[in-house]
């Protein structure tokens, strides 16, 4: 099942659990889809930022990553569409210049329809392309307000711990508790 999930090659899924997955409803987990290609692209990004590359370097060597992913799994119509999707993707998070990345979803658009107008029919393409658009228009914006609560939420506690290694430089820091009052304590009967 591995071999079917990561490469797409199916030759070695028995026929019984094959049929089971179409039962089931569970087929499209057997397949190369853009999830494979989401996960290859999460994965190389998480890396290259986790080495401290600049934000250009990642987004090339993702970019590679996944270019190098659909040489390796073929040419299959899921996969190229994906494919594309992703470097449309790549391309708005690194330039945040999402007019041109929905220019170039049109022209990938064109180009499928060229290529292969059945393609561009399929259910799997239209909501291939409306996601991509979505990460294209979204992505700026979603960006910004995420890197403001982030900022805001590490001066937080940036401002929180400076203030309690003032307050208590040789003991612990704790929580100030408030001391309780009669009126706090509960009447008893």
């Amino acid at each position: 099942l591995l071999p079917s999930m990561v490469l797409g090659d199916q030759r070695r899924v028995p026929e019984e659990l094959g049929e089971n997955f179409l039962a089931s409803g569970l087929s499209h987990l057997a397949a190369v889809s853009g999830a494979n290609i989401a996960y290859v692209l999460g994965a190389t990004l998480f890396l290259m930022s986790w080495s401290g590359a600049h934000r250009r370097v990642r987004l090339v060597v993702g970019a590679g990553a996944v270019a190098a992913f659909v040489c390796v799994v073929g040419p299959e119509p899921s996969v190229m569409r994906a494919g594309a999707m992703a470097a449309i993707s790549v391309y708005a998070l690194a330039t945040g210049r999402s007019r041109q990345s929905l220019a170039l979803l049109a022209a990938v658009v064109l180009a499928f329809s060229v290529a292969g107008p059945a393609t561009v029919r399929t259910l799997g393409f239209v909501l291939s392309v409306a996601a991509t658009a979505g990460i294209v228009i979204a992505a700026s914006p979603c960006e910004r307000v995420l890197a403001g609560a982030i900022r805001s939420v590490w001066s937080i506690i940036q401002f929180r711990w400076r203030r309690c290694r003032g307050r208590h430089r040789r003991r612990r820091c704790r929580p100030s508790r408030r001391r309780r009052s009669k009126v706090d304590l509960p009447l008893a009967a």
